[in-house]
């Protein structure tokens, strides 16, 4: 079975403190991952108007998937999770309908580009375990449970219509 990384490490992972907007582009995708527990299609979908930036904290609203369980839902981000993503907004020019998360051909993030970039960190990091962005909402279901977050209310910040969902995902 696969370890699970601590919170510490999961933040090193999503935060490479790099200058590059494309290392800063990766950190704010990852660190979204890990902090609200979506998933890579949710973040491929965002663009600027699914996101509300105050002093504060900065909210970001996923639409859910078209099929399956996931519902809409806005998440809240402050801390560490708040500051990548704004470095990363930034950094770019934000248009309405602008995708937040491309590549540099102009296409949206992927699940195989993000995991080969988690690989890439966790071989620097020395990880023994490569992580996945699936582990990354694992993990993000398992820390919040052990801060003792209400299974209920883990289900509505992940989209999740069925509680036990969120059971099985934090094993």
């Amino acid at each position: 079975m696969q370890a699970f990384p601590s919170a510490a490490d999961c933040v090193r992972l999503v935060d490479s403190r790099s200058d590059d907007p494309r290392k800063i582009r990766f950190d704010a995708a990852l660190s979204l991952l890990y902090g609200t527990g979506c998933l890579v299609s949710e973040i491929s979908d965002l663009d600027a108007a699914h996101v509300e930036r105050t002093e504060r904290e900065t909210k970001v609203v996923f639409k859910g998937a078209p099929r399956g369980p996931t519902v809409a839902r806005t998440v809240a981000l402050s801390g560490k999770a708040k500051q990548i993503l704004d470095r990363h907004l930034d950094g770019m020019s934000v248009d309405p309908g602008r995708l937040l998360f491309v590549s540099e051909r102009g296409h949206p993030l992927d699940g195989g580009s993000l995991n080969a970039e988690l690989a890439r960190r966790c071989a620097a990091l020395g990880f023994i375990e490569r992580l996945t962005t699936s582990d990354l909402r694992r993990a993000c279901v398992r820390h919040c449970l052990e801060r003792g977050m209400r299974p209920d209310d883990l289900c509505r910040v992940l989209g999740l219509r069925d509680v036990n969902r969120v059971a099985a995902l934090g094993r």
